[in-house]
């Protein structure tokens, strides 16, 4: 296993399962062809042909495309061709920060392969000799998704209802115990994408990384369930785990990638994929 292993399984995608959807004139997502077939058994709402999908015309504002979309994928997903709904919305938008074209919820948006976003968290603490610990969740063994993986310490998607920063003080309280005062010294530092097929369709995601350097006397406390331990991970002992090992939950593994780069913990006279290494944590998100 390399590093390299980590951003090509996170960019493996079948350009030719998918057609473009689009939402009133603009590209929005791809959606596999057995959806689109789904999806064309409700013409009212989605215009269906051989080579794309279409929210119907008739539905002029965000509202009415949101409560339209809501009703098919839910008869869908009771005849079984849909995932589980999350009951949490989602922002349909061709860019962050592009106004929303409609809302769709959580569970849906793979199946469509719309843009998604999320926060990750990077919690450290830097020793008295300079050595940078991390504080890595375990994921719990009762999750869908990568049970037992290693996670951020803060991590989470991005609802239609929240800013960036108001979702990182919720997840900071939920998933680490953290105040707001604490999680408000948080500081942006970039994004990391990357475009993968999965059971239901296509992730199109784009994570907003921030460093939150912590006092020695912090200790996390997971309060949602999600996270079955934190362990606090020498950084060069973490960034070896990942490279060597699938220890990682899928995209966790770009993440910590990412602050090994940044924090000049991997050497670029070195690490002879460092070049492509930098490259790959931004793929472009791209439609058929």
């Amino acid at each position: 296993m390399t590093f390299q292993d980590h951003i090509k399984r996170c960019n493996a995608w079948t350009p030719h399962l998918y057609r473009p959807l689009s939402v009133a004139g603009h590209p929005v997502g791809m959606v596999r062809h057995d959806h689109a077939e789904a999806l064309s058994a409700f013409p009212d709402i989605f215009t269906v042909t051989s080579d794309t999908v279409r929210i119907a015309a008739t539905h002029k504002t965000p509202a009415q495309r949101t409560q339209a979309a809501a009703q098919v994928l839910d008869t869908l997903t009771a005849q079984g061709k849909a995932p589980r709904s999350r009951h949490e919305l989602y922002a349909v938008r061709t860019a962050f920060h592009n106004p929303d074209l409609m809302q769709i919820d959580r569970g849906y948006v793979a199946m469509l392969g719309l843009l998604a976003w999320g926060i990750h968290v990077n919690g450290y603490v830097r020793q008295p000799d300079g050595r940078i610990m991390i504080w890595t969740g375990i994921r719990s063994a009762s999750k869908t998704l990568d049970p037992g993986k290693l996670d951020s310490m803060i991590a989470g998607g991005q609802p239609a209802s929240l800013s960036l920063l108001e979702n990182l003080r919720k997840e900071a309280a939920e998933e680490a115990g953290m105040s707001a005062d604490i999680a408000a010294a948080a500081r942006p530092v970039g994004t990391v994408s990357y475009m993968m097929d999965n059971a239901w369709g296509i992730r199109r995601d784009t994570l907003f990384c921030f460093d939150l350097e912590l006092p020695a006397s912090f200790v996390p406390r997971n309060t949602d369930g999600e996270v079955e331990r934190f362990e606090l991970i020498p950084a060069e002992e973490l960034i070896e785990q990942v490279r060597r090992s699938q220890d990682a939950k899928f995209n966790v593994a770009l993440v910590i990638l990412d602050f090994a780069l940044r924090h000049g913990l991997l050497d670029p006279e070195k690490e002879p994929d460092y070049e492509s290494l930098v490259r790959g944590l931004r793929a472009p998100l791209s439609a058929p």
